[in-house]
């Protein structure tokens, strides 16, 4: 779909930075052509946030019942390979939804948003709330917690960023 913006602007011409989305059929000569791509965290697909959020549910679930095996304290060599693939994970969750979606590589970015944004925006209160969110994980390793969402989250991000390659 392609989409248009109107600008407000005042009476000097001045562009007051607000912007009132319209659909292409809906234009008028004032308006100004934006692209969709802009529109990315505008249009996000609700399928993708919901799989995300099924994903952000079965996570926790997994690590209520198995994170005290997964973020053990001076583990280092461990939480390498914790953070590793956990970032891998994500990636390949990402491009399979893009895939069973059959979303367009153009499209990919915006999904990726879709998928992590759940995750984004509720495990900072799992990290605040660690002990009880979590009574399994030593409560210290609540920051490792954190940069393993982070780290997670990129993956995601990466994955839908990387081209697919075409093969011939």
């Amino acid at each position: 779909m392609d989409f248009t913006a109107l600008v407000l602007v005042s009476g000097t011409g001045e562009d007051l930075g607000c912007r009132f989305w319209k659909s292409k059929a809906e234009t008028t000569p004032e308006v100004l052509p934006y692209n969709e791509h802009e529109l990315t965290f505008m249009l996000l697909d609700h399928r993708l946030l919901v799989a995300g959020l099924v994903f952000w549910g079965a996570g926790t679930l997994a690590l209520r019942l198995l994170g005290q095996y997964l973020f053990v304290p001076q583990a280092g060599p461990r939480l390498i390979v914790v953070f590793l693939a956990g970032f891998l994970a994500c990636g390949w969750i990402v491009r399979t939804l893009c895939r069973r979606f059959r979303l367009s590589v153009e499209q990919w970015p915006a999904a990726a948003s879709a998928v992590v944004l759940p995750t984004l925006l509720l495990d900072p209160v799992s990290t605040l709330w660690f002990g009880s969110v979590f009574p399994n994980i030593e409560p210290g390793m609540a920051p490792v917690f954190a940069a393993w969402i982070l780290a997670c989250c990129a993956g995601g991000v990466i994955g839908a960023s990387v081209r697919p390659r075409h093969h011939a």
